[in-house]
C-alpha cells in the first residue's frame, strides 16, 4: 500500500484525544482527533511517500517501514502512523486501542479492585479498602498489578517491584548505606 502523502508530526494522546504538532516545541496543536470508537490496527509494511525531510534523512524518497499503524475513524477516514521501533509500535497500539475503547484486555485483579473503589467513590468505609492487594506483603508478586502492552514490560514491572521490596525490607545502618544505594540504583 502506498500512502498518498506523509508528514512528520509529533503526537500526544490525552483523554481520548490525539493532538498533533509540527514541531516538538510547538505549544498549539495543528489538529486534534477524538479517537473514541476508532478502529486501530497494525498494517503490514507500508511505503512512505513524502519528502525526506518529512521523515528522516535518506537516499530515497520512498522507503519501506516495518511498523505502520492505521487509525480508522467512525466516518471511515484513515490516519497512518509510521514508527521507528517495535517497542514504539506496541506502545502506540496499546494506548490508542485503550483510548479508542477497542482494546480487548483482561483486567488484572488490581484494576478490578480500583474499578470497585471508583464505583464506591473512594468511600473510606468500603470493604474494598481491606482487600489484600492494598496490604503489605512479604512475598513478591508473580505478575504486574496493571495491564501492560508487552511481556517485556510485564517482566520488567515484576523485577522493579522485587527490587523496591528488597530495598524497603533491609534495615539501614551506617555500614549498609552503600548496599542501599546500589539497591535504589537497581530499582531505577
Amino acid at each position: 500500500t502506498a500512502l498518498p502523502i506523509s508528514r512528520k508530526r509529533w503526537c500526544v494522546l490525552t483523554n481520548n484525544v490525539l493532538s498533533y504538532y509540527k514541531k516538538t516545541t510547538d505549544k498549539v496543536a495543528m489538529g486534534r482527533i477524538d479517537v473514541t470508537g476508532c478502529f486501530v490496527q497494525e498494517i503490514d509494511q507500508c511505503e512512505y511517500s513524502g519528502s525526506d525531510s518529512d521523515w528522516e534523512s535518506s537516499p530515497s524518497s520512498s522507503r519501506r517501514r516495518e511498523y505502520t499503524i492505521e487509525v480508522i475513524s467512525q466516518n471511515s477516514n484513515s490516519l497512518y502512523f509510521l514508527v521507528h521501533s517495535k517497542q514504539d509500535k506496541d506502545a502506540w497500539l496499546y494506548h490508542l486501542g485503550l483510548e479508542s475503547g477497542n482494546l480487548i484486555t483482561a483486567k488484572t485483579d488490581t484494576e478490578k479492585l480500583i474499578d470497585n473503589l471508583m464505583a464506591a467513590e473512594g468511600n473510606p468505609e468500603s470493604i474494598f479498602w481491606r482487600h489484600p492487594v492494598l496490604s503489605y506483603r512479604s512475598e513478591a508478586i508473580a505478575e504486574p498489578l496493571t495491564s501492560l502492552p508487552s511481556d517485556a514490560f510485564k517482566k520488567e514491572a515484576v523485577t522493579m517491584f522485587k527490587s523496591i521490596q528488597l530495598f524497603a525490607a533491609v534495615p539501614i545502618d551506617s555500614a549498609g548505606v552503600d548496599y542501599h544505594v546500589k539497591l535504589a540504583q537497581a530499582a531505577v
